[in-house]
């Protein structure tokens, strides 16, 4: 007999992906791409809108308040063109899904995710952080002084730690 499996019934949709957050990272990047994908036809009509000179030499007084009338209520009637500016949108890092702003400590920009994914990441052995001093480069005052920089890569074998050279 044919026996259908319980677990299988309270499935819900979406559910088939191993990690529970994959679905908010894949809509926040999904943002981005709406983004992408209307910010020509959105600042094109906020341009025309929003112009005080003539747009051509025939197009001028009433005529033009008429065009960029139409053009605002053009834009205003375009139904799902993106306009949420980019501070809004959720940064979200792609392994654990933490969000982090931007341009704060939260973030680490050159691996794109969260400090927390990154310090995790760390401490568990997936990447490797060392300290590199680098000393006189160029005229520039504080690159000839030197400092320290961090260098990372990713590892890819655990069993065997490879430090690849940067």
């Amino acid at each position: 007999m044919l026996g259908c499996n319980g677990a299988l019934l309270m499935r819900h949709i979406g559910q088939d992906v191993p990690r529970r957050h994959t679905h908010f990272v894949l809509e926040s990047r999904l943002m981005y791409e709406k983004s992408f994908r209307d910010e020509w036809l959105r600042s094109l009509c906020q341009a025309l809108a929003n112009v005080d000179e003539p747009l051509a030499k025939s197009l001028s007084g009433l005529p033009q308040q008429m065009i960029q009338r139409k053009v605002a209520c053009f834009s205003y009637n375009q139904f799902g063109l993106f306009k949420v500016p980019y501070y809004r949108l959720a940064n979200v890092d792609r392994y654990y899904a933490v969000q982090g702003t931007l341009g704060t400590r939260e973030w680490v920009p050159y691996a794109n995710v969260s400090s927390w994914t990154m310090n995790k990441m760390v401490r568990s052995g997936n990447i490797l952080v060392h300290r590199v001093h680098y000393k006189g480069w160029g005229t520039d005052k504080t690159l000839n002084e030197g400092g320290w920089e961090h260098r990372w890569n990713k590892v890819m074998q655990r069993n065997a730690l490879q430090y690849n050279r940067i």
